[in-house]
C-alpha cells in the first residue's frame, strides 16, 4: 500500500509540473486538489492500519486475561528448635513467620539464597539452620504502609526449617519473637488471614 501511495504522489507531481509549464493558472487549483486527496488518503491509511492492529490484538489477547490476578511472591520458614515453633511480631503489631517477599532483582537468584537473605535480615547472622522442603502454600492479603494504603495479595511458599545453633537477634522490624509449643499453640490468637490458615495447616501436618 505504501508503494501505491508513492506511485500516486509521483504521478501527481509529474502532472503538476506539466500544468505549471502548460497552464500556470490551473496548476494552483490542481495543487490544492492533490493536497486534499493526499491528506484524505493518508488519514484513510492510518484508519485501516489502526483497525488492523486492533483486530490483531484482539486475536492474540488471552480471553481470560481480565480474570487473572497479580500476586507478590514470598518465602516463609516454619523454623523449629527442640519442638518449638518460632513466630515473629512486626513493628505494625502483626504476628508473622520468618521470611518475606522476593525482590525485583532476584528473578534469577536461587531460592535458597533468597531464604538466606531473609533469615539474615530478620534473625541475624549468628545462627545455623537447616531448610527442608516446601510444606505449606499460603495466600495472604494485607494493606501496605505506603501512600494510598493499597491492598496487595501475597503468594507464599512455606518451608520447614530447624535451628541448629546460635541465638536469634531480630531486626528493628520485628521487636518481639516467641517460641511456641505446637501441641497447645492457638494460632488464631496471634495470626490472621492467609498466615493463620498456613500456620493451622502446618500444625495439622505435625499431628
Amino acid at each position: 500500500m505504501e508503494r501505491f501511495l508513492a506511485g500516486v504522489l509521483t504521478l501527481a507531481i509529474v502532472a503538476l509540473v506539466w500544468y505549471f509549464i502548460t497552464s500556470p493558472a490551473k496548476a494552483i487549483s490542481y495543487l490544492v486538489a492533490v493536497l486534499i486527496i493526499a491528506v484524505a488518503f493518508i488519514l484513510l491509511m492510518k484508519w485501516f492500519e489502526r483497525r488492523r492492529s486492533n483486530n490483531l490484538s484482539s486475536k492474540l489477547r488471552d480471553p481470560g486475561q481480565d480474570d487473572k490476578d497479580t500476586y507478590f511472591v514470598a518465602v516463609k520458614v516454619f523454623l523449629e528448635r527442640e519442638g518449638k515453633l518460632l513466630i515473629l511480631k512486626d513493628n505494625f503489631g502483626d504476628w508473622d513467620l520468618p521470611g518475606g517477599r522476593i525482590k525485583k532483582d532476584e528473578f534469577e537468584t536461587p531460592i535458597n539464597q533468597i531464604i538466606k537473605r531473609k533469615m539474615s535480615e530478620e534473625l541475624g547472622d549468628d545462627i545455623q539452620y537447616t531448610i527442608g522442603k516446601p510444606v505449606v502454600f499460603m495466600r495472604h492479603e494485607r494493606q501496605e504502609a505506603i501512600p494510598g494504603n493499597p491492598i496487595v495479595r501475597i503468594f507464599a511458599v512455606g518451608y520447614s526449617g530447624t535451628l541448629n545453633d546460635g541465638e536469634i537477634k531480630t531486626s528493628e522490624r520485628h521487636p518481639e519473637f516467641l517460641w511456641v509449643d505446637p501441641k497447645n499453640f492457638r494460632p488464631e490468637d496471634y495470626f490472621k488471614g492467609g498466615w493463620l490458615k498456613g500456620v493451622q495447616e502446618y500444625l495439622a501436618l505435625q499431628k
